[in-house]
């Protein structure tokens, strides 16, 4: 069952943040855009730093939701454990602090959390052992969330792809030859999906704990770039040797059992709307 959102802070209003933020809008929903800096040309914004507990007075204090989509200032340990680890416990507490707490908090994740890579399949009861210390700070958020005292949910997106991300289809046109990293699933999901399945888990009256959220379809990345390839007229060579699938297979089980529909239900879909677009 759904519920309205009437009002809500998107925390980390970037790439799919403010697709977010629109789309909440079109719904009817009051939108506060929280940001560290505001950009030109964008809709009036909130500016605080969520690593700055005194600047995040400046957050609105009575909203249905709360969208934590704060993202890493660069790839060190350091930036990643103030993005979501110290920024996430920041949040929390402010939130926590207030007379009266929202209705929900959506945590964004990813699926980098499971370390597998040998081609498993796997779903969110799966086991989190990740190869990296990005993996590894994102568990660390995800925990002070599931422990916190607010209404929570977490969402572990997969690779996010949509207007402005079009690395494969960069690498479909300019590329010959497949390489043998290719030959691993990989899990994706396009940013107009992302902020819908972000709407509709907050709006959800009993959510669980965690949901995956990437596409229908699992697909080496060799898959792929030669599905791509052939829509713009090329071949790709086969990398030469065997090459055993690597990668993991995630599982969208549990939000398609939510009732979420995929506007893009698998990399086809997506990427036949960029194939429409100019290449800059």
């Amino acid at each position: 069952m759904q519920r309205k959102i009437s009002s809500a802070a998107v925390i980390g209003c970037g790439y799919v943040g403010e697709a977010l933020a629109l789309f909440l809008e079109q719904q009817g929903t009051s939108v506060t855009r929280v940001r560290r800096r505001s950009r030109e040309g964008q809709s009036a914004v909130v500016c605080c730093d969520v690593c700055d507990p005194k600047s995040l007075d400046a957050l609105p204090t009575q909203v249905d939701v709360v969208f934590y989509l704060v993202s890493a200032d660069e790839g060190s340990d350091a930036a990643y454990k103030q993005a979501y680890v110290d920024g996430t416990r920041n949040v929390i507490q402010h939130y926590l602090q207030q007379s009266v707490c929202p209705k929900r908090f959506v945590f964004v994740s990813s699926t980098g959390v499971y370390g597998q890579s040998s081609g498993e399949a796997v779903d969110e009861q799966s086991k989190t052992n990740p190869e990296s210390f990005t993996g590894t700070r994102l568990i660390e958020g995800e925990k002070l969330v599931l422990e916190c005292d607010l209404d929570s949910v977490i969402v572990r997106f997969g690779g996010i792809y949509g207007p402005g991300r079009d690395r494969m289809l960069r690498i479909a046109r300019e590329r010959s030859r497949l390489e043998p990293s290719d030959y691993a699933f990989s899990n994706r999901i396009h940013r107009d999906d992302c902020a819908r399945v972000l709407s509709h888990l907050a709006g959800l009256s009993k959510p669980l704990e965690v949901y995956n959220a990437v596409d229908n379809e699992p697909a080496l990345r060799a898959d792929v770039l030669r599905w791509l390839a052939g829509q713009v007229g090329r071949t790709l060579e086969e990398s030469a040797g065997t090459n055993t699938p690597g990668g993991k297979r995630v599982s969208n089980a549990r939000l398609a059992a939510s009732g979420y529909k995929f506007i893009y239900s698998t990399f086809r879909e997506g990427y036949a709307d960029l194939l429409k677009s100019p290449v800059d």
